[in-house]
């Protein structure tokens, strides 16, 4: 008796070392199965096969064993066909499906599915806090496709407002705040006609006060003029110095644009290196001051192209950073591209507010100013109905709520947004100067408080040397300086966001009440205006008496003649050569070229069609 318990306990226990033993055989031998880390998702399966692991760069694919899982917030995701991972055909019949490829991004992993489509899950951060964006592109003739998922130990449902359900873990309370979710089959659907879910960290709201985020010289106007010029003064006298080596293209701007207020415009121009001046570092940027015209147009009219290039395809990807894009409003309307800002418009109508990041809610605060602008008909009444429908008006709250979320004091007098413990100085400097619109434009004025304190706080650290750190880690609680940045960051490149946007900064310039759209300016005049009588377009350029200074006019259609001063002006390809006002024109780009001498202060453009 005891004979045959013993080889009972034997044979169990040979049984159980065999199956560890082929457990770890298929584990560490076959070598196929992967763990990663993605953004905040976990990502594992396994490889089809050995040969993917010799696979390396980026943006690879890799052939995947019957599926993947996913990993975010308590909850994963299965997409096995074992576990319930199907869709509906265009005959309405459920199909099973199977993961095929995973493609790993920084941040996202997209999984292509075997009847073709994709999965694209992406983690995010918005309000501070890590979000999961699902994405799917079904396939061909598929209304539906079902995500199984399940709650994992560490976590439990519970029940939230208005029926929902939320996911517990620890601290932590997760939602799906987008996409149709069975909870008690636990499926996620994506359809043909919504295809996005979110989920993430269900934000809490907190009270803010606006006025602790603001510091004297965000209040006080005169405060802030009186240090930007103490500051700009000590950056002009750096500028000068770097004149005479071979200076970068911001800096060349920077200080001619200065010196053009300062009344210095033409011996500033004159210091200029000739390493610069006959260089190869010259775009279009600098032809406003600087000329040669015909090179300005080809570095011009590329950058274009690959700029319409990369927001077309943002717009095809339906891609929410297409909103994130500095002003794409405002670059779109005074291209008069319709079409790509019917795109925006509706980019902006289908974003889940809590999927809104930092980046993100820069953009809309920009997009909701400008959109606002053309469509009231300051800008161009062609583009929009005036009195429509504003299509960033609805996430306006959230964005507020984010950025809010992201201010931080530092000491008693200086005030930044963060964005993953960190300090983007350039951003803080795009997003001061959106928050300083958005608070003129809407009448709260507290925001465009906060916007000027964010400036004012860049410039007290902009005093020294001749760059600012890129990025610095957010200070411990209690310190009083911003310290152990990295990156290099000129002065220059923050001047154009601390002066005023129509003050000679060379820059796009759309003009405003003209019958058509798309025709728009290059220059590094004052305050451009224009309008449209009978068959002659009329241009008033501002700038310094007896200075000269140079324009790119795009979108003009062939004309029969071209005044300056009141005078013909007859075209000359050599015209930049002499001391004097002058034209050319190319009929391919569309492109008016002008060279112009102030002999008032105003002049006027007039193209006689």
């Amino acid at each position: 008796m005891k004979r045959n318990v013993f080889l009972r306990v034997l044979g169990i226990t040979s049984l159980y070392i065999l199956i560890f033993i082929s457990l770890v055989f298929i584990q560490f031998v076959k070598h196929t199965s992967f763990t990663h880390l993605v953004g905040a998702m976990v990502v594992s399966g396994n490889y089809r096969d050995l040969g993917e692991l010799k696979k390396t760069g980026k943006n690879v694919s890799f052939f995947l064993e019957k599926g993947i899982k996913v990993v975010f917030g308590g909850v994963e995701f299965l997409l096995f066909p074992d576990q319930g991972f199907e869709g509906f055909d265009g005959q309405g019949k459920l199909q099973d499906l199977v993961a095929t490829t995973m493609t790993l991004g920084e941040d996202d992993v997209r999984i292509g599915l075997t009847r073709g489509g994709e999965i694209r899950f992406k983690s995010v951060y918005s309000s501070g806090v890590p979000s999961l964006s699902i994405q799917g592109t079904l396939p061909e003739g598929y209304t539906e496709v079902r995500i199984p998922f399940r709650v994992i130990r560490s976590a439990h449902l519970v029940s939230g407002e208005r029926g929902t359900m939320l996911v517990k873990q620890g601290e932590k309370t997760y939602v799906f705040s987008r996409g149709a979710v069975d909870y008690g089959k636990r499926l996620l659907s994506l359809r043909r006609n919504d295809p996005l879910a979110l989920y993430g960290v269900l934000p809490e709201r907190k009270g803010f006060n606006p006025q602790e985020f603001t510091i004297a010289e965000g209040i006080d106007k005169n405060l802030f003029n009186a240090l930007r010029g103490q500051v700009v003064n000590s950056w002009m006298t750096q500028w000068e110095r770097m004149m005479g080596e071979n200076p970068d293209e911001d800096t060349v701007l920077a200080y001619v644009t200065e010196s053009v207020q300062r009344g210095t415009y033409r011996q500033a121009v004159a210091t200029i290196s000739p390493l610069f001046l006959e260089g190869t570092a010259r775009t279009y940027r600098s032809s406003a001051f600087l000329g040669r015209l015909d090179a300005g147009l080809r570095s011009l009219s590329a950058y274009e192209r690959d700029y319409l290039s990369k927001i077309s395809r943002l717009a095809n990807e339906k891609s929410s950073d297409l909103l994130s894009e500095e002003r794409v409003v405002y670059q779109l309307a005074l291209r008069g591209n319709r079409a790509l800002l019917s795109d925006v418009a509706t980019i902006a109508k289908s974003i889940d507010p809590p999927s809104i990041t930092l980046p993100l809610a820069c953009g809309i605060l920009e997009g909701w100013v400008d959109w606002k602008t053309f469509a009231d008909g300051d800008m161009n009444r062609v583009l929009f109905e005036a009195g429509g429908e504003n299509p960033f008006e609805r996430l306006l709250d959230q964005a507020r709520f984010v950025v809010a979320g992201a201010l931080v004091k530092v000491g008693t007098d200086m005030v930044f947004a963060e964005r993953d413990k960190k300090i983007d100085i350039l951003f803080n400097c795009r997003l001061g100067k959106a928050l300083v619109n958005y608070g003129n434009s809407s009448g709260l004025r507290e925001w465009s408080d906060i916007g000027s304190s964010i400036l004012a706080s860049v410039l007290k650290n902009s005093k020294i040397g001749s760059f600012i750190a890129a990025v610095f880690p957010l200070p411990a609680s209690g310190e009083m300086s911003l310290s152990g940045g990295e990156g290099q960051l000129r002065y220059a490149r923050l001047y154009p966001y601390v002066v005023d946007q129509d003050v000679y900064y060379p820059r796009r310039v759309a003009f405003p009440g003209l019958p058509v759209g798309g025709i728009w300016a290059w220059t590094g005049g004052g305050s451009l205006r224009a309008s449209y009588e009978g068959n002659v377009l009329s241009i008033a350029v501002n700038f310094p008496e007896g200075e000269t200074h140079y324009m790119l006019i795009r979108g003009i259609r062939s004309f029969t003649k071209l005044q300056l001063y009141n005078i013909d002006y007859r075209t000359d390809p050599r015209f930049e050569r002499y001391d004097s006002s002058g034209w050319a024109y190319s009929e391919s780009e569309q492109t008016l070229l002008v060279k112009m001498k102030h002999r008032t202060n105003t002049e006027y453009i007039r193209i006689y069609y």
